[in-house]
């Protein structure tokens, strides 16, 4: 759940921020000069793979990076190409023409403002502590934070993004506040979606409903003989044996956990993409009293190109401890 202080530090823009960013980045006068990109400090890798391995296992699995377009777009095929067996020197049948519609994601911004006084950067010198070098960790962090969760959850106002269970709703159960108790209700989801072309690549929900799933898959196994599968950076989580194969199940604090209200998403990743067209990168504002004052900013898009090739199960029941 995103704190109030989470919510104020960073953000995704609104039109009148974008605005002074662009001029920031664009015009002499708005900026000190400096635009650095910064990377994680590898201390913190292993922390964000834990607290937001869904951006992590999109990352591991190759669907994240850059573009050199503010309107990403990508082909969906509708309906076309068909073909048969046919007898030997039988005439080749006609052709079906394929039909696809061109897509275009929308181009999101994410701000983190840093503003350090001069007194304090002054008295930091003496090389005990990097204030600045501390606020743009932090303010990586935020990004990926506000990134991840947006993915899952953005509904699309406020300037954010349209997230997974927003946009799914062709494979969909509503569980009806009722817990999981069987395989079949996840091998199902698994099937409808494989029917549409997808192929389940791996389950995303909350920390309640792995416990529910745990004791539906693997109701005489202790905790420590679990199976396991790799998410990312040699990171183990509890793996799923789907009508598809072994996939894991990433359990993610975005994820809801409203009582009877619980989701699980199962994903195929090749329809998945965040593209960036500009990296978290520093950008120096005007100087206009004595701080430093600077943001962290970055433009990235995320597309499901199939949400027919994924499956959502929600209103699932909370299972009481």
């Amino acid at each position: 759940m995103t704190t109030i202080q989470e919510a104020v530090r960073g953000h995704f823009a609104t039109k009148s921020e974008l605005v002074e960013l662009q001029k920031a980045v664009t015009t002499a006068a708005g900026s000190a000069g400096d635009i650095i990109q910064p990377e994680l400090d590898p201390k913190l890798q292993n922390m964000v793979v834990k607290k937001y391995p869904f951006y992590s296992w999109l990352e591991s699995m190759g669907r994240i990076d850059d573009t050199t377009s503010n309107k990403p777009s990508y082909i969906k095929k509708v309906s076309g190409g068909a073909g048969d067996f046919i007898a030997e020197a039988a005439a080749i049948p006609s052709t079906t023409d394929s039909v696809y519609d061109l897509l275009t994601g929308a181009m999101t911004t994410y701000v983190f403002p840093l503003e350090i006084s001069d007194q304090m950067i002054l008295g930091g010198q003496d090389g005990i502590i990097d204030v600045m070098d501390q606020e743009i960790q932090d303010g990586l962090e935020y990004s990926i934070q506000a990134i991840n969760n947006e993915m899952l959850n953005g509904t699309g106002v406020s300037d954010g993004m349209n997230g997974l269970i927003d946009l799914i709703d062709t494979n969909t159960k509503d569980m009806n506040d009722a817990e999981i108790t069987t395989q079949f209700e996840l091998d199902t989801l698994c099937h409808s979606m494989m029917d549409a072309g997808g192929i389940p690549s791996a389950v995303v929900t909350s920390a309640n409903v792995k416990s529910q799933l745990i004791d539906v898959l693997y109701p005489n196994v202790n905790i420590p003989l679990l199976p396991r599968t790799e998410l990312a950076f040699g990171y183990q989580v509890t793996a799923y044996d789907s009508p598809a194969g072994v996939i894991p199940i990433i359990v993610d604090p975005a994820m809801p956990t409203a009582d009877d209200a619980q989701e699980l998403l199962i994903l195929d990743y090749s329809t998945l993409m965040l593209k960036y067209l500009m990296r978290p990168t520093v950008v120096d504002l005007a100087k206009t009293k004595l701080t430093e004052s600077s943001v962290l900013a970055s433009f990235q898009s995320f597309m499901c190109r199939a949400e027919s090739f994924n499956a959502r199960m929600y209103d699932i029941g909370t299972k009481d401890a």
